[in-house]
């Protein structure tokens, strides 16, 4: 082979070896970018990352709270795509104090008006994420004189009465006064509360009870139990929509059509009152995995908490900022405790070669008695916020 030949052949194999590595080069690049931009929580089933939670945390735009009372905002149930044990939080606030789990406040007279509420997350103490809020006092004569016609329609957390019995407590001491529209419940505390049911089944179900001739009819509903117009509907529902999804997408899916179907009643109910106001109540989570236990079922703690995330990212992101609607997001989630105040079987022993006991959850989506009166207590304050 003569020198020119071998040097043609030379260079020829110089091009190819370096055309190969810039193609070998770029491909990396594609791999490693198209990695880095893959959502950061596992997900079973292709989901668009526009359908699934962007940040970490999401907080009702407006937390209503009355002077003298507590509110609190528990960490983890502000979460949307993970808990909140591997996180450091700052809450900045000129009020109120921060504490491990929480931050709570129980405001005084001095305190009335709005007051703004920054939450920062890190993550091995850098910042990865924040949300803002207002907290609104309101005074405790607020609405003073004034009754409030209200409706609430729920599934079992509004079925089993403690709520309703403890906000009907709340506003028995007060200035301001509700009387409650509903077929449910001993009277005067009336409610439509439906244990296990949907919202698909309140829309769409011929049992339902707003349900005529195949269609939702609030109308109906009302002069055939000779009921009044309320002047506030808050809407409780969605841990029956979520509870048995596995997934994201069917649960992305239900959420969905939940959420379609929220907008349709509003608007079917509003033709009864173009005034009435709304309110749609953030589902609260779950407690511990010892409750799903208890229950014997497929699903887990994890898995429905993810649910609940997925649910509750979604109602905030809809309805806030809906005021000039009559729409307002209602908190319940951010104040309820889910370690203390869930229900709670007796002592069990911690094992069967260990003599002590410990109590564990027994109930993974109804909270105790307690549990229920801090729902009532935000119920109430959003309801007060809502008086003249």
């Amino acid at each position: 082979m003569t020198n020119l030949k071998q040097g043609k052949i030379f260079n020829k194999l110089k091009f190819l070896s370096s055309k190969s590595v810039i193609v070998g080069i770029i491909f990396l690049a594609i791999y490693f970018v198209g990695f880095a931009t893959e959502p950061k929580v596992p997900t079973q089933g292709k989901i668009s990352k526009l359908e699934v939670p962007n940040v970490l945390i999401n907080l009702s735009d407006i937390i209503p709270v009355v002077v003298g009372h507590e509110v609190n905002i528990y960490f983890n149930n502000i979460m949307c795509l993970d808990d909140s044990s591997s996180y450091q939080f700052n809450v900045i606030c000129t009020k109120g104090m921060q504490q491990v789990e929480r931050w709570t406040f129980v405001p005084e007279l001095g305190d009335i008006g709005d007051i703004p509420i920054t939450i920062e997350v890190y993550k091995n103490y850098s910042l990865i994420g924040s949300v803002n809020s207002i907290v609104r006092v309101v005074e405790e004569t607020k609405g003073a004189g004034q009754t409030l016609k209200v409706n609430i329609i729920g599934d079992s957390t509004t079925a089993n009465n403690i709520m309703i019995n403890e906000l009907a407590h709340l506003f028995s001491a007060d200035s301001m006064h509700i009387s409650f529209v509903g077929t449910q419940g001993a009277s005067p505390n009336l409610h439509e509360g439906y244990g296990g049911k949907t919202t698909d089944w309140l829309y769409t179900d011929s049992t339902s009870p707003f349900v005529y001739s195949n269609s939702f009819n609030y109308g109906t509903y009302l002069s055939t139990h000779s009921l009044p117009t309320p002047d506030i509907v808050i809407l409780n529902l969605g841990i029956n929509d979520i509870f048995t999804h596995t997934d994201d997408k069917s649960t992305l899916k239900v959420i969905k059509k939940m959420i379609t179907q929220y907008d349709a009643m509003i608007a079917k109910i509003k033709l009864s009152n173009p005034s009435m106001k709304f309110g749609v109540c953030v589902t609260v989570p779950s407690g511990s995995e010892d409750a799903f236990g208890d229950y014997k079922s497929d699903q887990t703690s994890w898995r429905y908490n993810r649910n609940n995330r997925l649910l509750t990212d979604a109602l905030i992101n809809h309805y806030k900022s809906k005021q000039a609607q009559n729409i307002y997001c209602v908190p319940i989630n951010i104040n309820l405790d889910t370690v203390n105040n869930t229900t709670l079987n007796v002592p069990a022993q911690i094992n069967s070669r260990y003599p002590s006991t410990i109590q564990r959850q027994t109930n993974g989506v109804h909270p105790g008695p307690y549990g229920y009166y801090q729902i009532a207590d935000v119920d109430y304050y959003w309801l007060k916020s809502m008086g003249n």
